[in-house]
């Protein structure tokens, strides 16, 4: 059940709050604006690379019962 929540949370602030950060800073970007770097991208992967994970853990746990 942990591993459940805890994919559930990774997937809710990635597509709620990190992907809405870079799909706004993608818009300005195509609109002209000259930004300064981000980092979002860097937490984006590493919230990919954190699901992965823990997706893997909760798939050998459910062959593991």
């Amino acid at each position: 059940m942990a591993f459940t929540t805890a994919t559930v949370v990774l997937l809710a602030v990635q597509l709620g709050v990190i992907r809405r950060r870079l799909n706004r800073r993608s818009d300005r970007v195509l609109a002209g604006e000259d930004l300064p770097r981000s980092r979002d991208h860097v937490y984006y992967v590493a919230f990919e690379t954190a699901k992965v994970i823990v997706l893997t853990v909760l798939g050998i746990s459910l062959l593991a019962q």
